[in-house]
């Protein structure tokens, strides 16, 4: 028996890839990744497995099948190790619940890279997040990296995916899908990073734009100018409350605290707070200790 060859022709991708981003200027151009073939590729084998899950295949038998996505080569599904599938499988799902895309006010991101992370919370809903570009911090390493994120939630656990590349070449990258419980502690960057994001989302929602917002596009090719601006979505914004950071200013020359000299110039870590509110104190709710400069400035 034959198995059965899919095309992109065959699958309705999510509405997701045709939409246009207009990305703020501290993140990297967001719509060459949606175009790319094999992001698209990722996606479509997802759903052609999901789909065959629901027709009554078991497992092997929905893995059994061709993909083409237009090249002389066909993809044998069936010979995907168990971490592909599971990743083409969650990004499916993610993206045909048309995620809100997200980026991370890079002020935000910086403190939550220095921020010890909660245990980890539902996701008020599945999202996409776009983070600011950022220097590798590997000694040796020059590279730029990019990363976007997929979060979604699974009946009481959910999952986080995250697409890497590098100085934007969008053709490579790295790959990662982590399912967790609610009681797990992260212990990596990047999902300390996603455990602080929801915590915040959860619990500072003033801060989370609810809704898209169109924008005008005037780039041409080259000195040319478009006859007509293009619309383009914002992408909606995870930002700053209104409250300041708190920044210790520092001793003059000379000057002494409790009879002691003050200490170098650091960041202070920061950490989530838990603690009861309401009636008889049984609403249980987070506070975010923001991370503390103290003594800015000081000479060591």
């Amino acid at each position: 028996m034959n198995k059965p060859t899919y095309r992109f022709e065959d699958v309705l991708l999510p509405k997701f890839f045709d939409r246009r981003y207009a990305t703020p200027k501290a993140f990297p151009p967001i719509n060459p990744l949606i175009q790319k073939v094999y992001l698209r590729s990722l996606v479509s084998i997802g759903l052609v497995f999901l789909l065959r899950k629901q027709e009554g295949f078991d497992d092997e038998r929905s893995q059994d099948f061709f993909f083409n996505d237009g090249s002389d080569v066909s993809i044998d599904v069936a010979r995907f190790k168990p971490w592909m599938l599971e990743v083409s499988s969650a990004a499916a799902i993610v993206f045909d619940q048309e995620p809100p895309l997200y980026c991370l006010d890079p002020d935000l991101f910086n403190d939550f890279a220095n921020t010890a992370p909660p245990t980890f919370q539902e996701p008020p809903f599945s999202f996409a997040m776009w983070i600011p570009e950022r220097e590798c911090s590997n000694a040796g390493c020059d590279n730029l990296h990019q990363t976007l994120f997929l979060v979604n939630s699974v009946d009481d656990s959910f999952f986080v995916i995250d697409f890497d590349f590098l100085n934007r070449d969008y053709g490579k990258g790295k790959v990662h899908c982590s399912p967790f419980t609610l009681d797990e502690e992260s212990n990596e960057w990047c999902l300390d990073l996603i455990a602080n994001t929801i915590a915040y989302m959860n619990h500072y929602s003033e801060a989370v734009e609810a809704t898209d917002s169109l924008v005008k596009s005037y780039k041409g090719q080259g000195f040319s100018q478009p006859s007509k601006p293009t619309e383009m979505l914002r992408p909606r914004m995870i930002s700053q409350t209104q409250r300041k950071r708190i920044v210790r200013r520092p001793l003059s020359s000379g000057q002494h605290l409790n009879n002691r000299s003050s200490p170098a110039s650091h960041w202070r870590r920061g950490h989530w707070h838990k603690y009861r509110t309401g009636q008889g104190r049984k609403e249980e709710k987070l506070n975010w200790v923001e991370p503390i400069l103290v003594n800015s400035g000081n000479a060591e």
